[in-house]
This record gives structure tokens, C-alpha cells and sequence, in this order.
């Protein structure tokens, strides 16, 4: 900070051919916008979301389009660049539309969403998982073909527990859909299944659109609810504004909190919510009575209040889609206004006592930008996604990057060693810190002739090994060995020339 089956063929994109970069800019705010890569230039990319373990561990997710149809994002950061994953080419079948991602660890991720499902003519929840070396769909163990589903969020306590939230349609008496009623799924280490939620009224709508998990057990997930007022009695409502909506997990059920609104004839819905401890939740999304405006509201562990947030005009819309925090006066609130005839990026900064707009990067004066998710990792800094609309009116990912001002990283060192056995080539990096001391479970990238072989985890002792055939080798090669840093470390490389 946590929304369209059958056989799928896969089908990798030639990732060289695809990748298109968006501008490079900053400015004196820590901010600044960095190279991110599109699936299909010549048509719309979208990245709904971003999350990371690390700074140099980070997944973007979101969809684009093509001549056929609708497909997934997941785009990776090793601390040095973006870059495209593979993703199962499923268009013949269905329309994919990922909405979140998140990760419980370097090879646990999920990315959700929904996708439309020709065979069945419905919509569906989708999930995608990565298990550390490549993306698959799994089975949402939902609901049925015909029933309409849509996730949102998604957020992970552990490999075995993650939680994905959105809404379906609850099919009524005599056909067609009613109102949309919460939807909660559970990931327990092998399967996802649906979790009870509840809803407010059968005949009001209610969807959740984030979920944040202080710790296994103690959950809120936020979202929207149609309101009612009643006409001539009890029994009888109209519809008005929607208003907000949360609920709390106990780490047995779900129920719903009380939560604050700026006005029952004022529409209030939440986007996004981020909880950093049990007694400290921010949940923000947008309220209007014609122009939209910021909406925060913050949780002690006992009650929800409203939350004073800037905009940046009474008259401008603006919007807020998600929030994270790097520690409890540190937080940052993504979204997007409209202070000119185009629309830029807005966020938001909480110092411990007030928010307050940061400036921020655009691509280009003119072009339409706006961002709708954000990920922070304390002590190293912060992520936000979107898009912005380049030539053409076409749609291109968007990446922001915030670096913590912090002290200065720890220095790391590599040694490499090149040993030829009988049949193989076997090349040793030792990776320790400027104390000596090993680092353990930090990611070296392997590169032969500086093109990238692999990439292996450091054991306990901070060595990691890969081998090579004696037929992928010869004299004069080049073997490097590089870590791109990240958790309060800095970066370093180390490189052989193997000699027969």
C-alpha cells in the first residue's frame, strides 16, 4: 500500500521487440518518473498497481491492449531497471484485466483482477501467481461460471495467508443480476477459497476496493456502500449517495466498522487503505456533490474520524486511489487532479501532523497523467503507478520513484573465483558486507559476456554458485557477478576471465 478457463496456452511476448520507454524527469520534490517498458506501443497500457519487498524487489501490474483483446502486465524491478514478464497468452478465451499485486516474499506473489470470459459470457475473478520463476493462472475458487465477479485488492501476511477483495453480482429470482455484495477470498498456503463477508443491506450495493493486514489477524478492508433513505416507511428506500464502507478481520470473521462521511447527500468511497499497526489505518478515495474531492479517513484502533486533506482547487476534481507509509509521520497518498484542461499526477504527504500536496513529475506539459497505485518500504522509499497518455492519445505505463533520504548505505564487497572441473565451470561469489560479515538470501545476477545467465540466492554464508558446461565456455569469456544492493545496502559487482 493493498474490480474477465479452459486450457491456457502459453504464449511468451518477444519482451525486446515490445519494450518502449516513458520520460526520465525529476524535480526538487524526491520525486522522479523512470523508465518503465510497454507491452504494444501502438496500442493502450495501464498499470493499476505497484508492490515491493525491497527496493530492489518490486512487481507493477496492469493490463493493455491488443488487436484481440485484453491482456496482463507484470513488470519486475531488480534495482537497476524495469522489465516485462512473460504472461500466458489467453485472448482467444478471455479478456484480462489485473487490478493489484502483491508479493509475501521472492517467489509468492499474486496479481488479481477480473477477466471476461467468452465461453461463459460473464465476468470472472482472475488470479495470476508467480512462483519465483514464472507467472500462471490458478483458480479462484469462486463462484460459478454465471456469476459475475470482480477483484480488486489483494495483500499478503505470509505465504500462506493473503487476502483478495472485490464484489459480485448476486443473481436474483427470475434472472438478471441484483445490487454488488462484498467479496472476500482467502489464500491458505495451497488454494483460495471464499471467505463470509457481510453487507450492509441486501438491496444496497456494497464492493471493497483495498485490503491491508496489520498482522495476520487483524485486517480492514474499505470500500463503498449505496445509501438509503427512507420514502414512506421502513420498508421503503430509495437510493442516494453512496458512502463509505469498512470492514475488520479478527482473524476469524468479518464484520463492519462504523465509518464516517462528509454528508449523507455527499457520495463518500474509499480506494485505498494502508495499516501500519492495529490502532493505525489511512483510508482515502474522493467525495462529490458534483466536483470530486480528497477524502481521508484515519483509524485508531477504535473508531474511523475524517481527516482534513488539501485539493488543489475547490472547483479542480481530484482523486485519491492509494496510500502507504513509511513510518507513522511519513505517508504518501497517490491519485490524480485537474488543475489545468488536462489532467496530472497528485500526492499527498502526511508528516505526523497534517496532509499536504507534494509536488510531483509529469511526462510532458499537456499530456494527461495520473497515478493509482503506491508501495513503500521503510527506510528506503517509495513506488507509484500509473499511466500517462503519450502521441497519439495512447495510453503508456508510468513509474515514480521516491528515494528516502537516509544514511549512507552500507558498503558490500564480491568475490569471484572461476574453478574448472572435469566437465563444468563452476563460478563462486562470495558477497559480504564492509565488516566481512556474510550476507545471506541477497540476490546475484550472473552475467556471461555481459549478457545475464541467471540468477541465484546467497546461502548462510553469503556464497552463491553457478556452473557452466565446458561447451558454453571457452577462454576469454567474461563471468560477472553483480548485486544491485537494496535494504540499506549498496550495490557492487565482481567479474573473472576464465582461462583454460
Amino acid at each position: 500500500m493493498g474490480v474477465r478457463r479452459i486450457t491456457v496456452a502459453t504464449v511468451l511476448m518477444a519482451l525486446s521487440a515490445l519494450a518502449v520507454t516513458s520520460p526520465a524527469t525529476a524535480d526538487g520534490s524526491g520525486w522522479e518518473i523512470v523508465n518503465s517498458p510497454n507491452a504494444i506501443t501502438t496500442h493502450h497500457n495501464f498499470l493499476n498497481d505497484v508492490a515491493c519487498l525491497t527496493d530492489s524487489d518490486c512487481w507493477a501490474a496492469g493490463y493493455h491492449q491488443s488487436p484481440s483483446g485484453y491482456q496482463a502486465i507484470l513488470q519486475r524491478w531488480d534495482g537497476i531497471s524495469w522489465s516485462l514478464s512473460p504472461v500466458p497468452d489467453v485472448r482467444t478465451i478471455q479478456d484480462d484485466f489485473i487490478q493489484s499485486v502483491a508479493c509475501a516474499s521472492p517467489t509468492e506473489c499474486f496479481a488479481v483482477g477480473y477477466k471476461w470470459s467468452r465461453p461463459d459470457n460473464a465476468y470472472q475473478a482472475l488470479i495470476h501467481r508467480w512462483d519465483g520463476a514464472s507467472w500462471s493462472e490458478i483458480s479462484s475458487g469462486d463462484a460459478p461460471p454465471a456469476t459475475n465477479t470482480f477483484l480488486i485488492d489483494v495483500t499478503c501476511s505470509s505465504e500462506g495467508d493473503c487476502f483478495a477483495v472485490g464484489h459480485r453480482q448476486v443473481g436474483l429470482l427470475g434472472g438478471g443480476f441484483g445490487p454488488n455484495q462484498t467479496l472476500v477470498l482467502r489464500w491458505d498456503g495451497s488454494s483460495w477459497m471464499t471467505v463470509a463477508s457481510p453487507n450492509t443491506l441486501p438491496i444496497q450495493a456494497n464492493s471493497l476496493t483495498s485490503v491491508s493486514c496489520a498482522t495476520a489477524s487483524d485486517c480492514v478492508a474499505v470500500g463503498y456502500r449505496g445509501s438509503t433513505q427512507p420514502v414512506q416507511s421502513d420498508l421503503t428506500t430509495m437510493p442516494s449517495a453512496n458512502q463509505t464502507l469498512a470492514l475488520h478481520w479478527d482473524g476469524s470473521s468479518w464484520e463492519i466498522l462504523s465509518t464516517p462521511n462528509t454528508s449523507p447527500a455527499q457520495a463518500n468511497l474509499l480506494n485505498g487503505v494502508s495499516c501500519a499497526a492495529v490502532d493505525d489505518c489511512w483510508a482515502v478515495g474522493i467525495t462529490t456533490s458534483g466536483v470530486n474531492q480528497t477524502l481521508i479517513l484515519h483509524w485508531d484502533g477504535a473508531a474511523w474520524s475524517l481527516v482534513g486533506s488539501p485539493n488543489s482547487g475547490p472547483n479542480n476534481a481530484n482523486v485519491l486511489f492509494n496510500v502507504d507509509c513509511l513510518a507513522p509521520d511519513d505517508c504518501w497518498a497517490a491519485g490524480y487532479h485537474k488543475p489545468q484542461p488536462w489532467i496530472e499526477n497528485l500526492m499527498l504527504h502526511w508528516d505526523g501532523l497534517e496532509w499536504s500536496i507534494a509536488t510531483v513529475p509529469n511526462s510532458a506539459h499537456g499530456q494527461t497523467n495520473g497515478l493509482r497505485g503506491i508501495s513503500c518500504v521503510p527506510q528506503q522509499g517509495c513506488w507509484a503507478a500509473g499511466n500517462y497518455y503519450g502521441p497519439g492519445s495512447i495510453a503508456r505505463t508510468l513509474l515514480l520513484r521516491h528515494q528516502s533520504p537516509e544514511a549512507p548505505l552500507t558498503e558490500t564487497d564480491i568475490e569471484m573465483t572461476l574453478e574448472q572441473g572435469r566437465g563444468d565451470v563452476v563460478a563462486t561469489a562470495a558477497l559480504t558486507s564492509a565488516d566481512r560479515q556474510p550476507l545471506a538470501g541477497k540476490e546475484i545476477v550472473f552475467l556471461l559476456n555481459g549478457v545475464e545467465w541467471t540468477r541465484v540466492a546467497t546461502d548462510a554464508t553469503g556464497v552463491a554458485t553457478v556452473s557452466f558446461h565446458r561447451s558454453e565456455i571457452k577462454k576469454g569469456d567474461v563471468v560477472e557477478a553483480n548485486f544491485a544492493g537494496g535494504e540499506g545496502l549498496q550495490g557492487s559487482a565482481a567479474s573473472a576471465i576464465f582461462m583454460e
